[in-house]
């Protein structure tokens, strides 16, 4: 029987708060996309620029040491299920895969990162900061959610009277 295992990899601690419970998982390491930034030439405004982001690269960084240990043990042994917690950013750039290439994706980079081959079963995950999930302190400040997001898409079309085939934005990739 395997057991379900939650990694964080946000830059951040992750607090998440369920029946009455608070549960901290610290950062093991950061999992994010590198961007390339294209400015647009003519601004929007005098001197705001608009620009196009092309994310070209999924990269994978270690906290340290005794972090490092910790995830080779976790992704090399089979009897576990990893729930990978990354950045919103990082699931939506996995919207277009399908649940085996995010895994696979996935396998890469923590094997190539840490030297080992990736046994684990793995799925990504995103802390859900919505109105329904984000838990805030006094000053509107998010301290942790109750929830996970574990797929992202957008059908918001339909609202303003579009077909789902038709986009208000073309992107590519999209």
């Amino acid at each position: 029987m395997s057991q379900t295992v939650l990694v964080n990899l946000t830059p951040h601690p992750l607090t998440i708060f369920r029946k009455g419970e608070k549960r901290e998982y610290p950062s093991l390491g950061v999992l994010r996309l590198t961007e390339r930034t294209e400015e647009v030439s003519s601004p929007v405004d005098p001197g705001v620029p608009l620009v196009d982001k092309r994310f070209v690269n999924l990269e994978f960084q270690v906290r340290g040491p005794e972090e490092m240990d910790r995830l080779k043990r976790i992704l090399s042994d089979p009897r576990y299920q990893v729930v990978v917690v990354a950045s919103l950013p990082v699931l939506q750039a996995f919207a277009t895969l399908d649940n085996v290439e995010r895994a696979e994706v996935l396998r890469k980079v923590f094997g190539t990162a840490l030297g080992i081959t990736v046994d684990a079963a793995c799925q990504l995950a995103a802390p859900d900061t919505g109105p329904d999930s984000a838990v805030r302190d006094e000053n509107g400040r998010i301290v942790g959610v109750r929830r996970l997001i574990r797929s992202v898409e957008y059908d918001f079309a339909r609202s303003v009277g579009m077909s789902r085939k038709r986009r208000l934005v073309s992107a590519p990739g999209l």
